[in-house]
């Protein structure tokens, strides 16, 4: 596998010395089999100058490929557990794995433990499955669950599934010959009476994973370790170069979207299929008479079963207009005095947000870290886990002083100042109420009937 460097001098540091990094990186390359195309520097543990780090985000970004990324250690990254877990995450986001090459531990975030925490990853029974599942790996040998359209043979390899390797095949060939998306290959798929091997119909996202996959290839890849002609390949390699290039045209980086949170999220359901209605973001673009380009966003409310399984009428409401339609129904609840509000008050259902203590490093964190470091949970999961944190601290710092008014009001039955100044209230305030009030809204084209807790 193509391999990076990336590297922090330090003059004064016999830890940091560059020489001695680079000889790291070369000896683990030639130890792994790896090819080692390249390397960055920076000579200041500064996170507000990182020049290096910044032209490496750049190459990554305009190569398109996976690489390794060998570092003596996290805090080549960052000076602090919080920023470098940040930086692993934001690397393997634009394809880069990162492996540190100094002492016993080259998983990072085993290694981030050892060095900020009282931690110690080695040892520990998750440690020791890991490393017995990593010695699997390097003998190529199926680890968990297998890809859709293999299965695992009792010599431990990886083997064709009859009954579902035709369908990686068809869908490679309607994403990369017949020149079909993957929510009309979605569709298609569930039309014919294909399923996934759970049994449950086609959606996005599962069909995304198989396009991304190089187990289809024949190459295996678990834990960094990569070993071509592993198994017997479904697709050929052009064919899955040319489904990159496609999915490569659908990944390139776009104007951030708002980050305006969906306040009716969790609380809408289809009144066709009971399935969620979930918030969607749209960038529409088009041209103007003088030849100028215009784009606009738009944010709308949509089935779940139309978005991520095409099994669902095209039923949606535009954000606004839907949030608008009931707040005016809950208004008029209210004010009618149709819905209990002291038994609201009672249930608590709108907590005081005092208490803004939200720094890292916090025992939830530190919880989600270990299970990453042993194997139990994936690197997207952990992603969400960072990203939730950080809304939450960000959402109560901002919004606390709103969200203690809003308590107050409600825990003494007095909506009569809110229900006054409704609009004035910023989206996450908003959100709290939607989700204090309202048990479940049915949606349907032309009509939403909403039931609120307590009636």
């Amino acid at each position: 596998m193509k391999a990076i460097g990336y590297f922090y001098e330090d003059t004064e540091s016999p830890e940091f010395v560059l020489s001695n990094q680079r000889d790291r990186f070369i000896s683990y390359c030639t130890q792994n089999d790896h090819q080692a195309v390249t390397e960055f520097v920076d000579r200041k543990i500064d996170n507000t100058d990182r020049s290096g780090y910044n032209l490496l985000l750049k190459y990554l970004q305009e190569s398109g490929s996976e690489f390794l990324l060998l570092v003596s250690g996290t805090e080549i990254l960052s000076n602090d557990l919080e920023s470098s877990i940040d930086r692993i995450l934001e690397l393997d986001s634009f394809g880069a794995k990162v492996v540190c090459t100094t002492g016993d531990i080259s998983d990072p975030f085993q290694y981030a433990l050892r060095r900020w925490t009282n931690v110690n990853p080695k040892g520990t029974r998750g440690q020791q499955i890991k490393e017995a599942m990593m010695a699997k790996a390097m003998r190529g040998e199926g680890l968990g669950k297998p890809p859709f359209g293999y299965k695992i043979s009792s010599e431990g390899r990886l083997e064709l599934n009859e009954n579902e390797y035709t369908a990686v095949k068809h869908i490679f060939q309607m994403y990369t010959k017949e020149n079909m998306g993957m929510r009309r290959i979605v569709s298609k798929l569930n039309q014919m009476g294909v399923t996934t091997r759970s049994g449950r119909g086609w959606s996005i996202v599962t069909v995304r994973d198989i396009l991304r996959n190089r187990s289809y290839i024949g190459t295996y890849n678990r834990f960094g370790i990569v070993t071509p002609r592993n198994h017997t390949p479904i697709i050929e390699p052009e064919t899955f170069r040319m489904a990159q290039e496609i999915l490569g045209r659908f990944n390139k980086p776009r104007a951030q979207l708002s980050s305006e949170p969906f306040m009716l999220s969790g609380m809408i359901y289809c009144a066709y299929c009971n399935n969620n209605m979930i918030g969607v973001n749209r960038q529409q673009g088009w041209m103007r008479k003088d030849s100028s380009q215009v784009t606009g966003t738009y944010r709308y409310y949509q089935c779940q079963s139309r978005v991520n399984k095409g099994m669902c009428d095209y039923h949606t409401w535009r954000s606004d207009v839907l949030e608008e339609n009931i707040k005016d129904q809950i208004k008029e609840l209210l004010m009618n005095g149709k819905a209990n509000i002291k038994m609201m008050a009672t249930e608590q259902s709108f907590p005081s947000n005092n208490n803004t203590q939200t720094d890292y490093p916090d025992p939830l964190f530190i919880k989600t870290l270990e299970s990453v470091a042993a194997g139990l949970i994936s690197l997207s999961y952990m992603r969400h886990a960072v990203s939730s944190m950080k809304k939450t601290r960000q959402n109560i710092a901002h919004d606390s002083s709103d969200d203690n008014l809003l308590a107050n009001a409600i825990n003494s039955g007095n909506l009569s100042n809110i229900i006054n100044n409704w609009h004035a209230l910023n989206p996450n305030t908003l959100t709290l109420l939607f989700k204090g009030l309202i048990e479940k809204a049915t949606v349907s084209d032309d009509s939403v009937d909403i039931k609120l807790k307590h009636l």
